[in-house]
């Protein structure tokens, strides 16, 4: 793409950024009330504190630093993507983002002691969304280092499967860090939606064979060009492993799609930073990625419920197969006992007979004692009788 066609496009560009923050603005999404919108969280470098935005300021925190006390404004970035986010959902912004920041800074603030430290963790516990962009100064901001990395990976012709020990060296450190700034932020804010920017190439293959100069030296965009993207791509396929054996840490989004190497998202000064255009890209994307990390929460909320549902109507008719058996197992009871009562009215009727039969053969055997005692009775008196005339005889 032309220079001319950049300048062409770059006013469009801009009048998008402005148009999409208004059809935003105009339906806030989670503003519970005026006086309690939901917090959004900003941490990074100078590409999050909206660096080189039309009428940005140059990369203000919203707290002051122990290097240079003054700065206690907010970030005055109106194009940049964290108040074109913010705007968008409705949300209290509190853009923690300081330029030239590498991921040791950002840790430093997260663990650091002191009030200030204190209040940014304060406001981090009670954020909804938090989204950090970090890693860019680790590689290209260190100087020497930078330079002899670079030099190193254009004599190897980097290739993330060779051995390159000083780019190997950073790489592991950046991810070390950079894994550390999440799980700090988690250990804070259990519940928050955190997204990070996956690091991206800058567009330097547009200087061509110009030497870059700075910490690049002789080194031309295209030389550049060929050996940050796969280094950085490899760096990101860590942290893309990272996620993968934490599943629902954090969201990794990706930039690098919607850009697709386009001159009209970067900034022309550096190709580095995000011109407005790229801002309002980032928040169009973020704002998508805040919707469906949303959107899946609520999704994962109905399958638990859902789950819940089944699980209780699974106990609900083992219930009822209880109820069933038992109210069987009661009318078995039931027979039995009505067996028994027959039982018991049918021996109850035997123990009357038997009683009334017992009684009436003991009048009997009164009867035939009373006539045998007669009959005795008489035979003696017969015999004595009999007696008393054999006497007289």
């Amino acid at each position: 793409m032309t220079r001319k066609l950049f300048k062409l496009l770059l006013p469009a560009a801009s009048l998008l950024a402005v148009f999409i923050a208004a059809a935003f603005a105009s339906t806030p999404r989670n503003a519970k009330a005026d006086t309690a919108k939901p917090v959004l969280i900003f941490l990074g470098d100078s590409i999050t504190a909206g660096y080189g935005t039309t009428d940005s300021a140059s990369g203000k925190p919203d707290y002051a630093t122990a290097a240079d006390p003054n700065k206690t404004t907010t970030v005055a970035a109106p194009h940049g993507y964290a108040e074109l986010t913010a705007a968008a959902g409705g949300y209290a912004l509190k853009n923690y983002a300081v330029d030239g920041w590498q991921t040791t800074h950002v840790l430093g603030l997260l663990n650091g002691e002191g009030a200030v430290n204190d209040a940014v963790r304060a406001d981090i516990a009670s954020a909804a969304v938090i989204h950090f962009s970090i890693g860019g100064n680790d590689m290209q901001g260190q100087g020497s280092v930078t330079a002899e990395v670079i030099v190193e990976l254009l004599t190897q012709a980097y290739n993330p499967s060779s051995p390159t020990p000083k780019a190997d060296a950073m790489r592991q450190s950046m991810y070390a860090n950079f894994t550390a700034i999440y799980e700090r932020l988690r250990g804070i804010n259990p519940g928050a939606d955190i997204i990070a920017l996956r690091n991206y190439a800058p567009l330097y293959s547009v200087a061509g064979n110009n030497a870059l100069g700075g910490n690049f030296g002789s080194v031309t965009g295209n030389q550049l060009y060929s050996v940050a993207k796969p280094f950085i791509e490899s760096f990101n396929v860590m942290v893309d492993g990272y996620i993968a054996g934490h599943p629902g840490s954090f969201t990794f989004m990706n930039i690098s799609a919607v850009w697709d190497e386009n001159e009209v998202y970067f900034n022309s000064s550096d190709l580095t930073h995000p011109s407005d255009a790229g801002h309002a890209a980032l928040a169009l994307l973020l704002q998508k990625t805040i919707l469906k990390n949303e959107n899946a929460a609520l999704e994962s909320g109905n399958a638990r419920l859902t789950g819940e549902k089944q699980t209780f109507s699974d106990e609900n008719e083992a219930l009822k197969a209880d109820k069933s058996r038992l109210t069987g197992e009661n009318q078995t009871l039931s027979d039995e006992n009505e067996v028994l009562k027959a039982d018991k009215s049918r021996l109850t009727e035997e123990n009357k007979s038997l009683k009334d039969g017992g009684g009436n053969n003991n009048g009997g055997l009164i009867a035939a004692v009373v006539v045998l005692g007669a009959l005795f009775a008489v035979s003696a008196v017969g015999a004595a009788v009999f007696f008393i005339k054999g006497k007289k005889a």
